[in-house]
């Protein structure tokens, strides 16, 4: 889930302290973490048969926050970015999220004491923005909840990086005719690679780099073939494209104004016999 939805949950929060008896604010916030556990299952699913089928050890830890993305990278071995291997990508991974999550629910407990102390704050363009004349704790937490807000995108951003550069390892090594598609999914729509981590979850393990050797020599077996079978289109009727066949036996298309055929200049017919024109 985004940061920014986590604001909603604040001020569902707050309503339901000040109204207990409304129920409807904390529904919507169980809804929400139904579906959240529900797909997360799904992928804990997706890794475990996965690192079944490798044999792989620590099965159980496909299901565990933070620790399954570490166990990612177990499953999806190296790792690139833009050519270059990435070392360690599934604990830097890790690292973000949590604090990535550490920081959110601290800025959603922060929120819920500031709207309960001052009521509830201004939206605009930089988001929402606490009155500027508070004092006691009450400043001291609006200064810290606008802290939290420059440093956590820089740090969700930090772990999007870092994970999708993990989902493509393993996606190339469980579809790797589609990897791109699914990494490009799990960019934009991050809530999507728990369900195509389970749908990956009975393909077979490959070596990317071997896999791009085989299409490499697969194609360049083919082209043999063609070339073998048909030979090259450019020679066909001799050496050149212009050949024989096009040009009644002439093997120059140009060859009636070639020194053969003519004691001089091409417009010697027009009186030109001594090469007035050369």
């Amino acid at each position: 889930m985004g940061i920014y939805y986590f604001n909603d949950i604040a001020e569902s929060i707050v309503e339901f302290m000040k109204n207990p008896d409304n129920r409807v604010p904390l529904f919507g916030i169980l809804i929400g973490v139904i579906l959240f556990v529900t797909a997360f299952i799904m992928q804990g699913f997706g890794l475990y048969k996965m690192a079944k089928n490798q044999g792989l050890k620590y099965k159980a830890l496909a299901f565990v926050p933070f620790l399954n993305v570490w166990y990612m990278g177990k499953l999806a071995g190296k790792c690139y970015f833009f050519g270059h291997r990435v070392k360690g990508v599934s604990v830097y991974a890790m690292t973000a999220q949590i604090v990535t999550i550490l920081l959110t629910v601290m800025r959603i407990v922060a929120e819920v004491y500031l709207r309960l102390e001052v009521g509830a704050p201004q939206e605009s363009d930089l988001g929402f923005m606490w009155p500027k004349n508070l004092t006691g704790m009450a400043a001291h937490v609006s200064t810290f909840y606008d802290v939290v807000g420059y440093i956590l995108p820089i740090i969700q951003l930090i772990f999007e990086i870092f994970f999708i550069v993990l989902a493509m390892g393993l996606y190339k090594k469980y579809t790797a005719k589609n990897y791109m598609v699914f990494s490009m999914l799990t960019l934009f729509i991050p809530v999507s690679r728990y369900f195509i981590i389970f749908a990956l979850r009975n393909n077979k393990a490959i070596n990317y780099e071997e896999y791009i050797r085989a299409q490499r020599e697969a194609y360049a077996c083919r082209q043999q073939q063609y070339y073998n079978q048909y030979g090259n289109p450019y020679n066909r009727y001799g050496n050149s494209p212009y050949g024989n066949a096009h040009y009644g036996g002439n093997s120059e298309p140009f060859e009636e104004f070639s020194s053969k055929n003519n004691s001089g200049s091409p417009f010697e017919e027009y009186g030109d016999s001594d090469g007035f024109f050369n």
